[in-house]
């Protein structure tokens, strides 16, 4: 082979061997590629949780009178309700009972319904409800409430200082009594002889625009001092059986009464119009004595 071919081949082989060098080079170790792998970012993505349930009605701490009252609860991302009420018997025994479920086509809104207090008798009641979340995430809510057979609010006081109330009584109401007691526990309306005389009510005196009765307390008729009272209203059905009773407390402070001086003319047969001509002479009189007064000084000058 001629040399100048034999030192082209060689040039060439000794090109690929150098090729194949810098490869091998390039090429990563395998510790070095199993650290690469071990270092994959791996995104996770959390969703929050949205859940929420709230009670609106009844409030925590409500008296309701109403033989029904309106649950109304507010919820987010939640696929169902469900409500439970725990209540006392007329047994005393404690009782808890599944409401009605409510399964939402819109995962957020609001939702009410009526339940009948009838059947459950007067006393404490616990309403407590359950969101099932879109997610299967459970959050509850819970209130406290009592069903009574009146409720009793204070409506300020009339001109006489007396305390007005409005009474606001359960639907078997038929008719009632109201009582107040001193701080030592003595009845505050009797009569001359110590008995008893409380305010009655009827269903005849209830407003049928509000359903309350208001009723005026007479404390200025039995002279009662000033101080801290407690009033106590009792209910009755049809049959005279006791529906319930309800106590609340007032601070009676007696208004001054203001002496009657009456008027000297007051005892006088006299009318009105007779007064205000009377006074119109009085005036033309003094005022024409004036004039001729006047008119007198001024002839002598």
């Amino acid at each position: 082979m001629p040399k100048t071919k034999k030192q082209i081949l060689g040039l060439i082989g000794l090109a690929f061997v150098g090729l194949m060098t810098a490869f091998a080079y390039c090429l990563p170790a395998p510790s070095a590629a199993a650290e690469s792998s071990s270092n994959i970012d791996v995104v996770v993505t959390v969703l929050p949780d949205n859940t929420s349930i709230e009670i609106l009605s009844p409030a925590d701490g409500d008296e309701v009178s109403d033989g029904e009252t309106t649950v109304a609860v507010r919820y987010s991302d939640t696929k169902r309700l469900e409500f439970q009420l725990t209540y006392t018997d007329a047994d005393g025994q404690v009782q808890t009972i599944d409401l009605p479920a409510y399964e939402p086509t819109d995962p957020n809104g609001e939702y009410e319904f009526a339940l009948n207090l009838e059947q459950y008798g007067y006393g404490d009641l616990v309403l407590k409800t359950t969101a099932i979340g879109v997610g299967g995430t459970v959050h509850e809510d819970a209130v406290s409430f009592t069903h009574q057979a009146a409720t009793v609010d204070n409506a300020g006081t009339n001109e006489d200082g007396n305390p007005v109330i409005t009474i606001d009584p359960a639907d078997e109401f038929d008719h009632g009594q109201v009582q107040v007691y001193d701080k030592d526990g003595n009845p505050v309306f009797v009569d001359e002889e110590g008995n008893e005389v409380p305010v009655v009510i009827d269903r005849d005196d209830i407003d049928p625009e509000t359903g309350k009765i208001t009723v005026e307390l007479p404390m200025s008729d039995y002279d009662a001092p000033e101080g801290e009272y407690t009033g106590h209203v009792v209910t009755y059905d049809q049959n005279d059986d006791v529906l319930g009773q309800y106590t609340f407390t007032f601070y009676y402070k007696p208004t001054p009464k203001l002496p009657n001086t009456g008027s000297v003319f007051a005892n006088l047969n006299i009318a009105r119009a007779d007064y205000i001509a009377t006074g119109l002479i009085f005036f033309g009189l003094v005022a024409g004595f004036a004039i001729y007064l006047i008119g007198r000084r001024s002839h002598r000058r």
